[in-house]
């Protein structure tokens, strides 16, 4: 089970905070960690954004995180990120292509290196009420599937 949680506060016009939190659970194990980010609009197509972050299961985190569109149609998003452990210091990198399919419908061409290498894809489909989404990755050769819907009120 995961829950997470997020507020975004504006600072100026084009600087924001942003404070966020986690919580997960697996096999009656868990943890969660907790994060900081100032993010500044850089312009109409992209911003960038530095991240300071601490939990129980990894020690604290650096990152910064760009994100650009290309065309109305396509975006990219790149996290470097620095982790440091009992076992030093771990690097990241993930860069995420996504391209709009339609109006509720988005592809997604993910890479990561460092801390969790893969190279995966998937689709996900948001509405007002619902999100699903296949995906399939290397290695080990990953496939989920995700389902949340919105509960009436």
């Amino acid at each position: 089970m995961h829950i997470s949680q997020s507020i975004e506060a504006p600072l100026t016009a084009t600087d924001a905070a942003i404070l966020s939190g986690s919580l997960s659970t697996q096999n009656g194990n868990g943890g969660g960690s907790i994060n900081f980010a100032l993010r500044r609009v850089t312009s109409a197509k992209g911003w960038g954004e530095l991240e300071f972050g601490a939990g129980d299961l990894q020690g604290p985190l650096f990152g910064l995180k760009l994100f650009r569109n290309l065309i109305p149609r396509c975006f990219v998003t790149t996290n470097c990120a620095l982790q440091f452990s009992s076992r030093g210091i771990r690097p990241g990198l993930t860069t995420v292509l996504a391209w709009n399919l339609d109006k509720n419908t988005v592809g997604y061409l993910q890479w990561r290196w460092g801390i969790q290498s893969v190279m995966s894809t998937s689709i996900g489909r948001d509405t007002k009420t619902s999100h699903c989404g296949p995906a399939a990755g290397n290695p080990s050769l990953l496939c989920t599937d995700q389902l949340s819907a919105q509960i009436p009120r």
